[in-house]
């Protein structure tokens, strides 16, 4: 199957490139600037221009550096909605990919790369430190719904987080020990 081209960059008025710069968080030369737009379901960043919609960071690159052309604009720090122009860099597919494996991000055909857990794995919602702080807020009697609502996951991952049964690289403690809660033993089935 043949390569499929990038969709060209429209041709943009100051006002479309003000709208552009209203929908990120601009932050730190050297810090990510999280696009605050709407996003495609792989997270990037998504603008719309005449009922059509654009990679964010394809923009971003655009309007920094000039026209990729049919080259794509991948990520230096590996967050897709980013669209500081400083972390975008052009290159081919086979860049994209060779860059993908190298960081261990790769998801083959057999499913995630074996070596690819945690935040480094394709499908992540977390960080390890939203991990580490869930289990510090639960110890402080934070309840599962709350935190399940306030990172954006499910109520069955932050008990799967605290029972040490998901993100079990992931410690809280020196001695690598998850405590058990009371009320909450996630290994004794209901009689």
């Amino acid at each position: 199957m043949p390569e499929s081209k990038p969709k060209p960059i429209p041709q943009l008025s100051p006002a479309d490139i003000e709208r552009f710069h209203s929908l990120y968080r601009r932050g730190a030369p050297n810090e990510c600037w999280p696009w605050t737009g709407t996003r495609f379901k792989n997270r990037y960043g998504r603008f719309y221009h005449y009922y059509a919609s654009y990679k964010a960071q394809r923009i971003a690159y655009y309007l920094a550096e000039g026209d990729p052309g049919d080259l794509r604009v991948l990520h230096h720090c590996d967050n897709p909605p980013c669209v500081n122009p400083a972390h975008l860099f052009k290159g081919t597919n086979a860049d994209n990919m060779a860059d993908k494996v190298a960081k261990g991000r790769h998801n083959g055909w057999r499913g995630p790369h074996p070596n690819a857990t945690g935040s480094k794995h394709c499908q992540a919602k977390l960080t390890e430190t939203q991990v580490l702080e869930i289990k510090q807020k639960r110890l402080a009697g934070a309840r599962f719904c709350n935190l399940a609502r306030a990172y954006k996951v499910s109520h069955s991952l932050i008990q799967f987080i605290v029972a040490g049964k998901a993100w079990r690289h992931v410690k809280l403690n020196a001695t690598g020990d998850t405590p058990n809660l009371p009320g909450r033993d996630m290994d004794k089935t209901p009689s």
